[in-house]
């Protein structure tokens, strides 16, 4: 067996995502701003495919995951994160390692700049790392070279912070330009309530929706394809063409979009939304549950 062989699945694993995920997911943009509402499922339908996606396509790259504090990250994002690759299959001492470098009898491959000290990355089998970063410790991404970032719970992150300190960490390697999520800077957050977090509903000046549209007649246009092909060497050439193609338009796709409860209702039940119809107070019910903007 060969060194690397060990971290294969051996099986392709089936996950579900709601319409909405798998419409982000299709879309594949560049940069994302997701405002999605509570019980949505951002960790594990959003955030848990862009991270594996990005790890896989950019082999011993380096993606940050930055939030207000190390708490955050460490006790909101990363477990729903991390227990959405579990029932993928990928296993933690396994296929990565948290707060530490993967021990030599792993044969994990090193990223192309690797960390002084490996307490706050994850590290991955193909040699992919994704630095933890603080905004509570002033200049913590200050010396990191990124090739994407992923901010969850963006509406409690400091917009002078990330403008200043973190966005241009996000220079990325030459290794990685073909790829079209290459320097893409991803938001998740339920719906602001404050000015400070006004930015995030601001990113929707960025996406051009008639880009959007090209991408989504080209999706239509390939699936129609796929339904057709034969395994043919022709087919093959021609979605590997059109592939290339959609993934041009992805690198310049800025994609905005805001999803509330309704949308996962399969998963989460009429029940649960009831009761927070009940429970919370109604301007919270709006905005938490809802994703409805009250300025």
């Amino acid at each position: 067996m060969k060194k690397n062989d060990q971290y294969s699945l051996k099986k392709k694993q089936k996950f579900y995502l709601n319409k909405a995920q798998e419409y982000v997911f299709q879309i594949a943009p560049r940069n994302l701003t997701a405002i999605a509402s509570r019980r949505f499922g951002k960790s594990e339908g959003i955030i848990m495919p862009v991270l594996l996606r990005n790890v896989q396509a950019m082999p011993r790259s380096s993606g940050g995951i930055v939030g207000a504090s190390y708490k955050q990250i460490l006790t909101r994002t990363l477990p729903a994160t991390l227990h959405a690759l579990g029932r993928l299959g990928y296993k933690e001492g396994v296929h990565y390692f948290v707060g530490r470098k993967a021990p030599k009898s792993s044969y994990f491959k090193e990223p192309y700049i690797k960390p002084r000290s490996w307490d706050y990355f994850i590290h991955w089998y193909n040699g992919s790392v994704n630095p933890l970063i603080s905004q509570d410790i002033p200049y913590s991404s200050n010396s990191l070279t990124m090739d994407y970032l992923i901010g969850d719970e963006a509406k409690t992150l400091n917009r002078e912070k990330l403008v200043t300190e973190t966005i241009p960490a996000v220079s990325g390697l030459p290794y990685f330009q073909d790829c079209p999520w290459h320097t893409g800077l991803n938001w998740l957050s339920d719906m602001p309530t404050t000015k400070s977090g006004y930015w995030l509903v601001e990113e929707k000046e960025n996406m051009d929706t008639e880009l959007l549209k090209l991408i989504e007649g080209l999706l239509f246009e390939l699936w129609l394809l796929k339904s057709k092909s034969t395994g043919s060497d022709y087919y093959n050439n021609k979605i590997y063409q059109l592939n290339r193609k959609i993934n041009t338009f992805r690198k310049e796709m800025s994609l905005y979009v805001v999803y509330n409860v309704l949308d996962n209702l399969e998963i989460i039940g009429e029940r649960y939304v009831q009761d927070m119809y009940r429970n919370l107070p109604k301007f919270v019910f709006l905005t938490a549950i809802l994703s409805q903007l009250i300025k």
